[in-house]
């Protein structure tokens, strides 16, 4: 696919995907008007008036149900199951928004400590169903695993992680895939969305923040994935932000503000795409590596983002607000490892700068990697492809291991966003070393310094 093609591609996708959500919950508030409703009332573990017994009553009534919360009492209400809650095989609504009191923070508590070692919080193998309003914590598998045949399920409003005042690391998971929220092999998920009261807070969970696998048509949007509630300190996943393992087509961020993920302060990448088949995925406006405000760093323990041998991806884009801002990161910027790391966009983005891209925020190692990876393109012909790499503690871009074919044009690489005042890489501007067929056009009036590895 060519990359002309690709971009409009991504756009109509685009387009669909906030027509889809839309046509879904007129669709899904239509549908409440008729649904059963199940009450819990109550935190015992089992029984009439538990979550789990709701669940059971759900599965059991065919189509749309609703599960609301009226549990006497003010505060937070802890639920502690004795062991794993029914998978959710019918779809239904749990909105712990209806707990009596609730202003905006979970009062409804989901505690998997007694639950098994092994234990998801919620699955869901049905899909149309909506996950709204609680805090799930120290489960020993995911928080909210999503599996096959289910899909177009909405995951939103939720502390996945931590404490009910988002201040806490009280991780679920025990591996890479088995942290925040897994989608196993499901599509058209929605997790987060465009609006502030769609917001997850998915951090301190043992593995990934979201991790998608064998996946596609998924939407990550508006979340904080890594810090406390605030956006300013991390609490950050034991793995990377988001990882995606052969999933293709899933989108990471938008071009609308409210649609920003914050991606900082995890062990691992900020965002990390690996295998072949992770292909044509989008991530776009998101501050990765960053505080809400852009301006203070929370670093992310590896690179801002990875490509791991995955192709044909677009980190940014030339389309307004679909930049995205990678900095203050303890590796690289973006990195695009492995022969398979062929034919990604890397456009619009702030990579190594504050979010008004005149302050120095650098990543720790160069701004953008390319290693044995072919026929990127870094920048574009447009002023709006354009990156600013720039206060990097190494290069800017380099380039080395037998990777063939990219292109780096159109850049500010060591001034800020204006092209008029210096913001310099630590080292060379553009390094190229044992790589063939590279090129590096400055387009006018870019302030591209290249240094050749010496």
């Amino acid at each position: 696919m060519t990359r002309e093609l690709r971009a409009s591609f991504l756009r109509v996708k685009q387009q669909l995907s906030a027509f889809v959500l839309t046509a879904c919950l007129v669709a899904l508030a239509t549908s409440q008007a008729t649904a059963a409703t199940f009450m819990v009332t109550n935190t015992s573990a089992s029984g009439p008036g538990s979550l789990q017994q709701a669940i059971l009553d759900a599965n059991a009534a065919s189509g749309l149900d609703m599960i609301s919360f009226q549990i006497p009492g003010t505060g937070v209400h802890t639920i502690t199951p004795a062991n794993a809650l029914p998978s959710i095989t019918d779809p239904v609504v749990i909105d712990g928004t209806t707990q009596p009191g609730f202003a905006g923070m979970p009062l409804i508590e989901v505690n998997g400590a007694s639950a098994g070692a092994t234990s998801d919080g919620l699955r869901l193998t049905a899909g149309n169903s909506t996950i709204r309003g609680l805090a799930i914590n120290r489960f020993g598998g995911a928080g909210i695993h999503v599996q096959l045949p289910g899909g177009t399920n909405f995951i939103q409003g939720n502390f996945i992680g931590t404490d009910p005042t988002g201040t806490l690391s009280q991780g679920n998971g025990s591996a890479a895939q088995s942290g925040g929220v897994w989608i196993d092999g499901s599509s058209g998920n929605w997790i987060g969305g465009p609006y502030a009261t769609n917001r997850n807070l998915i951090s301190g969970n043992i593995g990934s923040g979201v991790y998608l696998l064998n996946c596609a048509g998924n939407t990550v949007q508006g979340n904080l994935i890594g810090t406390r509630v605030s956006g300013t300190v991390a609490l950050g996943n034991s793995n990377n932000g988001i990882s995606a393992y052969n999933a293709p087509g899933n989108q990471a961020g938008g071009t609308a503000t409210s649609a920003r993920n914050v991606i900082s302060g995890n062990g691992s990448s900020g965002v990390y795409l690996v295998g072949s088949a992770a292909t044509g995925n989008l991530v776009q406006g998101n501050y990765i590596g960053t505080d809400t405000n852009g301006s203070v760093a929370i670093s992310n323990a590896g690179d801002g983002v990875t490509i791991n041998g995955a192709p044909a991806n677009t980190i940014g884009g030339a389309s307004a607000g679909a930049g995205n801002l990678i900095s203050g990161n303890s590796l690289g910027g973006v990195s695009l490892n492995g022969a398979g790391a062929a034919s990604n966009l890397v456009q619009g983005n702030s990579i190594g700068t504050d979010a008004t891209g005149r302050l120095a925020l650098g990543n720790k190692l160069s701004g953008v990697t390319i290693l044995t990876g072919n026929s990127n393109l870094i920048g574009g012909a447009t002023a709006a492809a354009r990156n600013v790499i720039s206060a990097n503690k190494l290069a800017g871009v380099y380039i080395s291991t037998n990777s063939v074919g990219n292109l780096v044009q159109g850049n500010y690489i060591g001034v800020d966003a204006t092209g008029a005042n210096a913001l310099g890489n630590a080292t060379n501007g553009i390094s190229i070393d044992s790589a063939a067929s590279t090129s590096s056009a400055a387009q006018p009036p870019a302030r591209a310094t290249w240094f050749p590895a010496i």
